[in-house]
């Protein structure tokens, strides 16, 4: 008797063990959907992106669900989304069922932190319950022998087919009319001189490239002295003289150098002077009145020296939606970290993160590379596509590489002097273009301010 009852409150214990867990575990997925709603709220740019793969039937909490699919409406309405036109729309449509506390509620603690990750995880908890469910319902029926099998497997199949219907997996689908339409749109417009890329300022660049194009991923690669930094700095200001923010994660240089350099040309300043703070105080006055008119121009610097490639993702969202970044710089990739302890297998990491930066923003990002010790050992300097570091997984995620390489420098370290017609001269080297024919381009280096120029007439051969 004693032995029965203690068996039996046993038996109670663990029941009400596991119903504490099922409720931890609800909470828990509750806690995870309101960081979606709340997330969404913040960066309503995320949307289309989660809607492609989370539907308002899956939260658990039917709120946070109904919630969800207000913020889709008003994204899909162009109409901006917030606590504010989320509660209008709920007292405009009383059959949501949803109260101004509840939308105050879900954006709580909001932040857009991984809310991908988490929309992720909703959406599997909510398949693999419907798995679990087909399955123990087809193991059921299997046992009776009066079930025809093959039905059974019709029926399994049409099932988890439900399960999938309306649930886009990695990129939108579009009809083969739909992306024709739109190719006829950009040839028109390119057609009208409207390139629909970011414009470098550099003429004969624009022409090859016809603007960086939105989700390519290009590498600026050279040895160090080449001016890979200066290069991508002239486009960015350009750019933003153009109307096209940009953003530039600096990993070696500070946010006061990169401005330096950003500055230098217009305010007629020496970088070499700027840098190392020898202005006069005349000088100093100067700079502050000749740099007014640049605060107009908008460009993000940011010089985290250790970035992680999933913390640039986040930045670059936020950035996205705050300023409307059109190109974002990496300087420089070999700098940046990613979590794989196998170095070759991080810069891949790294390489496939800024592809997926410049897909999912719908931007072009530019990373610059360095080249191996091993050019300076030939006697032709010329880089090729076999001088990139960690080359395998660059070259293959990369749309364009490009080589910078400037003979006046090699000539000054040897101690040579440089013939007059390669004084300033630098060649950009296309060294792979999966959006056309490349063909290199002479370009004029301006040591004293940092920036490139188009080139004057010159007929300069560096092949040799």
């Amino acid at each position: 008797m004693l032995v029965g009852f203690a068996t039996s409150r046993r038996s109670r214990q663990t029941k009400d063990r596991i119903s504490m867990i099922g409720l931890e575990d609800q909470l828990h997925y509750e806690g995870v959907e309101q960081k979606v709603v709340g997330g969404l709220g913040v960066d309503p740019t995320l949307i289309p992106k989660v809607a492609q793969f989370l539907k308002p039937e899956m939260f658990s909490n039917k709120k946070l669900g109904k919630i969800f699919a207000m913020c889709v409406q008003l994204w899909g309405e162009k109409t901006s989304v917030d606590e504010m036109t989320l509660t209008h729309l709920a007292r405009k449509n009383p059959q949501y069922g949803v109260e101004m506390m509840d939308i105050m509620s879900a954006f709580k603690y909001a932040s857009p932190m991984d809310v991908d990750m988490y929309a992720k995880g909703v959406a599997e908890r909510w398949i693999k319950e419907r798995v679990r469910k087909i399955a123990q319902d087809a193991i059921n029926m299997s046992s009776r022998e009066a079930v025809d099998a093959f039905e059974l497997m019709s029926t399994m199949l049409t099932q988890i087919e439900g399960i999938n219907e309306g649930i886009e997996v990695g990129e939108v689908s579009q009809s083969l009319a739909s992306l024709i339409e739109e190719a006829a749109d950009f040839l028109e417009e390119a057609a009208k001189g409207i390139s629909g890329g970011v414009p470098s300022g550099l003429t004969e660049v624009d022409e090859l490239t016809n603007g960086w194009q939105k989700g390519d991923l290009i590498i600026i690669a050279a040895r160090p002295a080449m001016g890979k930094s200066a290069f991508v700095t002239t486009m960015m200001k350009n750019a933003a003289h153009a109307g096209f923010p940009s953003a530039i994660s600096s990993l070696e240089m500070t946010k006061f150098q990169v401005t330096c350099r950003l500055v230098a040309e217009d305010v007629q300043l020496f970088i070499s002077d700027l840098a190392q703070r020898r202005l006069t105080p005349a000088q100093a006055e100067y700079f502050r009145q000749a740099s007014e008119a640049l605060k107009d121009l908008v460009i993000i610097i940011d010089d985290n020296s250790k970035m992680h490639i999933k913390d640039l993702e986040q930045k670059v969202r936020e950035w996205k939606r705050k300023y409307d970044i059109q190109l974002l710089v990496v300087d420089y990739l070999q700098l940046m970290s990613g979590d794989s302890s196998n170095r070759e297998q991080e810069i891949g990491e790294i390489s496939r993160g800024l592809k997926r930066i410049a897909k999912d923003n719908d931007i072009p990002v530019i990373a610059l590379s360095q080249l191996n010790r091993g050019v300076e050992t030939r006697e032709n300097k010329r880089p090729m596509m076999s001088d990139l570091r960690e080359s395998g997984s660059i070259e293959q995620d990369a749309d364009a590489v490009f080589f910078l390489y400037r003979p006046e420098y090699y000539a000054q370290i040897a101690g040579e002097e440089c013939p007059p017609e390669l004084r300033g001269v630098c060649q950009l080297i296309t060294g792979k273009f999966r959006n056309g024919t490349g063909s290199d381009i002479i370009l004029k280096f301006v040591g004293g301010y940092s920036t490139f120029k188009d080139r004057d007439d010159l007929n300069v051969n560096l092949n040799e």
